[in-house]
């Protein structure tokens, strides 16, 4: 049962949300050195996706010596775990969402160094304030590697929402780092990844090219027929890929290319209708040349995200609460893409971005990557680790939030 004051501070069954919130702050502060450390670590040790045996070793100690009970994640993925904590045991559940892979030959240019510390500080934060506060409910961490697509089988959230992981989940929420802050982005694109491979016939290029048959001229004949077709799609949509083999040596007719690609779009109908314009591109291009295409789905198709403007304003609050401000979200077709849009359908998500660095500097880059081990940055996911844990508070404490969220989260997804 609540009640309010005169001054306006809301008490749940006699206790003030605001002491909670400065409880989960202190705790967060005193950790602060820790999760620090952590994140330099993972960051200096980058690992790229199911490959991230230290960064979850890593993130599992700090959880373990907070007290969670810490355990294996997704059969499928060897380096996901979860970690529960239950004050006394109950609903709500809400999940705090941990990345922390690599990007191939960048290391921590997406900043997942910052995205699984965050995580695991807000939840740690979360449990201090439900023990002093006597707060019941469930507080879980679940670590989800790959979610960068370059490694096959990539998606780790997928394949947590493919588990049923989330069925007694009433909240998700994670924080992003990036060059602006910005709680209600213009969302992600859904996203398709591919690898499209052509079989020829090898010959020799000068003394018989008549007895072969070009797999690389099927690639790039693909590729032109992709260029071509960007002029007859939405604006959101987005092509883009490389020649991951295209043959071995200049005087042998390849006999084998291989595509590595991706489709992204916002409406997942419209995705799969691109799709298969982007295929029968490849097999125009394989008739006209001779060879014999294949495709393969490198990755899990990932959806675009539902924003869950209920969840914005809380962290909106919380985030002004501590004396930031966010930005006005940029209005831009097209866009990257995650598998917490894939979340985003079945649980209400909070996905809202942190700045690390200058307006302009560009993710996936070398640049990025050095932002995100400086001590700006590390401010910056210590404050994220705070605004996540008390959204959370909100939730665990406030049951009307809880349906307020979830009633957004059907009137989307029944396209209202």
């Amino acid at each position: 049962m609540s009640r309010s004051r005169k001054d306006g501070i809301r008490l749940e069954d006699g206790i003030r949300l605001e002491d909670g919130k400065e409880t989960l702050a202190q705790e967060i502060d005193r950790l602060a050195g820790e999760l620090v450390s952590t994140s330099r670590f993972i960051h200096e040790h980058p690992e790229v996706g199911l490959q991230e045996v230290e960064a979850k070793r890593a993130l599992c100690r700090l959880l373990e010596r907070g007290g969670f009970d810490v355990g294996p994640g997704v059969a499928t993925l060897p380096t996901s775990f979860v970690a529960r904590c239950q004050l006394p045991p109950g609903r709500p559940a809400v999940v705090f969402l941990a990345e922390y892979d690599a990007l191939p030959g960048l290391g921590h240019a997406c900043g997942h160094n910052l995205i699984g510390v965050a995580a695991v500080g807000a939840a740690l934060g979360v449990k201090a304030a439900m023990t002093r506060h006597r707060v019941g409910g469930t507080v879980l961490v679940y670590g989800t590697p790959a979610e960068e697509g370059a490694v096959d089988g990539a998606g780790g959230k997928v394949h947590f929402v493919e588990a049923g992981m989330f069925r007694q989940v009433d909240a998700a929420l994670m924080a992003h780092p990036s060059s602006h802050t910005v709680v209600e982005s213009s969302g992600s694109t859904g996203r398709v990844a591919l690898e499209v491979t052509f079989h020829g016939k090898a010959a020799h290029a000068a003394g018989s090219p008549q007895d072969g048959i070009n797999a690389l001229d099927a690639a790039i004949l693909t590729f032109n027929a992709w260029n071509a077709l960007r002029q007859h799609v939405s604006e959101d949509v987005r092509i883009h890929g490389i020649i991951s083999e295209g043959g071995k040596s200049p005087n042998i007719i390849p006999d084998l290319a291989r595509i590595r690609m991706y489709v992204r779009a916002r409406d997942a109908a419209y995705l799969q209708e691109v799709e298969e314009r982007v295929k029968d591109c490849a097999r125009g291009a394989a008739q006209a040349t001779g060879a014999r295409v294949d495709f393969r789905y490198t990755a899990q198709t990932y959806l675009s995200l539902l924003p869950n403007r209920t969840l914005a304003a809380a962290y909106k609050t919380n985030l002004e609460r501590l004396g930031a401000r966010a930005e006005q979200p940029e209005r831009k077709s097209g866009g990257g893409s995650t598998d917490a849009g894939n979340v985003s359908h079945v649980v209400p998500l909070i996905h809202p971005y942190f700045a690390i660095c200058p307006p302009g500097t560009p993710g996936h880059s070398p640049e990025f990557a050095a932002a995100a081990g400086t001590p700006e940055a590390y401010r910056a996911m210590l404050l994220a680790a705070k605004v996540l844990g008390m959204t959370a508070y909100d939730l665990l404490t406030d049951p009307e939030l809880v349906a307020r969220a979830q009633a957004e989260l059907r009137d989307a997804r029944a396209g209202r």
